[in-house]
């Protein structure tokens, strides 16, 4: 077996006893960071988010799903600021159904937003460090939005 490594950003084939240690130590091929890495993102994009309201924290779905249906009542409640209309939607969350207003589900979407691309910004760096070499066990459980 031949492994590669990655340096200055090329794929470059590893001497057979760089390979020989590089085995014997166990690491990780940079195929596995990227497993880990993606299953670690996906944890944190559909884990749920926690918001606060009226000073009560909530616990909000934040998969795709919850996603979608929140960008889609973010629109609806920016058409009814902009007409002067009220706008409520029930809200699913770990205390039970809450009522959002038009300004809640604005700032509601913009923290899922936020906290999606924050896993991106993570995911982007961490891809980086396998690039690099300098990936670690504990950058797989550390660095994440909550």
């Amino acid at each position: 077996m031949t492994l590669t490594k990655i340096v200055n950003g090329e794929r470059v084939e590893m001497a057979a006893e760089e390979e020989k240690e590089f085995l014997a130590e166990g690491k990780r091929h940079a195929i596995d960071w990227y497993r880990l890495i993606d299953a670690r993102a996906n944890e944190s994009l559909n884990g749920g988010i926690t918001v606060t309201a009226n000073g009560t924290d909530y616990r909000v779905n934040s998969g795709p799903s919850a996603r979608s249906l929140i960008a889609g009542a973010k629109v609806r409640a920016q058409e009814a600021i902009n007409a002067g209309e009220t706008l409520t939607r029930k809200i699913p969350t770990d205390k039970g159904i809450v009522s959002a207003n038009e300004q809640q589900l604005v700032a509601l979407f913009d923290i899922m937003d936020t906290h999606h691309q924050a896993v991106m910004d993570r995911v982007e760096e961490l891809h980086g460090k396998v690039a690099d070499g300098t990936i670690t066990d504990d950058d797989l459980t550390t660095g994440w939005p909550t």
